[in-house]
């Protein structure tokens, strides 16, 4: 298992991240809390077909995990994700 610091200096040094993959990892650096797809979306200001697939991208480079569920305004439950 690879230290998260590690990994963060790593893609830093490397380059790793693309712009987009770039924008959605500093916001969970930046405010330091889970966000779920869609706030991540509204937060943003993209549509949420341009979120999965960074959150996907970010989750198979270990740099994000599902912390949790929640239930949206609509009632139905989705995963949050957070900073591994």
């Amino acid at each position: 298992m690879i230290q998260q610091t590690s990994l963060q200096a790593y893609v830093s040094v490397v380059g790793g991240l693309s712009r987009r993959q770039d924008v959605v990892y500093q916001l969970f650096l930046r405010y330091k809390c889970p966000f779920s797809n869609r706030e991540i979306s509204k937060h943003l200001g993209w549509p949420i077909n341009c979120v999965t697939p960074r959150v996907l991208e970010l989750r198979k480079l270990g740099l994000l995990k599902c912390v949790g569920y929640q239930v949206n305004p609509q009632g139905r439950s989705e995963i949050v994700w957070g900073v591994v």
